[in-house]
């Protein structure tokens, strides 16, 4: 069980079951508080809307705050027609893991590989674009400062590493889509400094004010209590 769970009102229909099963296929096979990141992420509202605009997944080092959010994205892909989305990530390494990892899980399942249009691999530009037009592009935040981030989607991985500058450019910009959701991935941060002001302060509002639209998904002692 998560040491903090927040989650908005939803109203059920969301597309949680079948991204698991559609990663699952893939063969990424989730954890159960991982398969529960993901229910509570793509639940929505009777609208039809996220219920979450936002949420986080805050895990121990090492722990897999990842694969739930491969899966929504995957999903982005293969079941909701998200349009563009973005994998962020704060250092080159990481993105260009992140994209490594899921490209072969796209490549490797048949149902996904075929809807491909190209797997762009040009440093810097690495992204998978499907037929349709659909794309998934990966970003390292330390080159980007903060350009480029428009998407309906937007990753924001090793989010305790998150430059305030750099997210305060980003957001006007994806709060723009009508149907943005942004996924936050990090852990608690291992020193004071403004590059986790962002994190804490989104941590701080889920667990003081909560507004209805962020999850907040803790599995760490530091998310027992507010």
């Amino acid at each position: 069980m998560p040491t903090c769970l927040v989650a908005p009102p939803a109203d059920g229909l969301g597309l949680g079951n079948q991204a698991i099963e559609l990663v699952d296929m893939a063969g990424l096979v989730l954890d159960e508080f991982q398969k529960l990141s993901v229910r509570v992420t793509l639940s929505r509202r009777p609208s039809g809307l996220w219920a979450a605009k936002r949420a986080a997944i805050s895990v121990a080092r090492q722990n897999g705050k990842t694969p739930p959010w491969v899966a929504v994205v995957l999903a982005g892909l293969g079941l909701t027609g998200c349009r563009k989305q973005n994998w962020t990530a704060h250092e080159v390494k990481t993105a260009g893991e992140a994209f490594e990892f899921i490209t072969e899980l796209v490549m490797g399942c048949a149902e996904m590989r075929a809807e491909v249009k190209a797997v762009r691999r040009t440093n810097g530009q690495e992204a998978i674009v499907l037929k349709d037009g659909r794309k998934l592009q990966f970003i390292a935040r330390s080159k980007a400062a903060g350009r480029g981030f428009s998407a309906e989607r937007v990753v924001w991985d090793e989010a305790q590493i998150l430059p305030p500058r750099t997210y305060a450019a980003a957001l006007p910009i994806i709060s723009s889509w009508p149907n943005s959701q942004q996924l936050f991935a990090g852990t608690a941060p291992d020193v004071e400094g403004d590059h986790a002001e962002v994190w804490r302060r989104l941590r701080h509002e889920v667990m003081t004010d909560p507004d209805g639209l962020t999850a907040w998904l803790g599995w760490c002692l530091n998310d027992i209590t507010a």
